[in-house]
């Protein structure tokens, strides 16, 4: 997608005995406020769709039938977005 950045993530499993049904990518731009969540599925890797420049929050969480589990660890990082660059005038030859 022109305009945007996908950040890849991987994680490990979580304990053996929790019957994960799934992984989520929370985003914020504050630490420890997550206003954006991205459900994964339960898979050990995913990305997360950046389309603004900035600095980003990011947390893991897993679900089972319990609920949602406390936020993994944060990881904090600048993503700098590239602007899209319209195409150059068209050329024409005259026969």
């Amino acid at each position: 997608m022109p305009g945007s950045v996908d950040v890849p993530f991987a994680w490990d499993a979580n304990v053996v005995g929790d019957n994960v049904l799934g992984y989520r990518i929370n985003r914020g731009v504050q630490s420890g406020v997550y206003t954006t969540s991205k459900d994964v599925g339960n898979v050990l890797a995913g990305f997360d769709t950046i389309t603004v420049s900035g600095t980003y929050f990011w947390a893991l969480t897993a679900q089972n039938a319990s609920g949602i589990s406390t936020p993994s660890n944060e990881l904090t990082e600048f993503v700098a977005v590239p602007i899209p660059v319209p195409p150059g005038p068209a050329r024409m030859m005259v026969g």
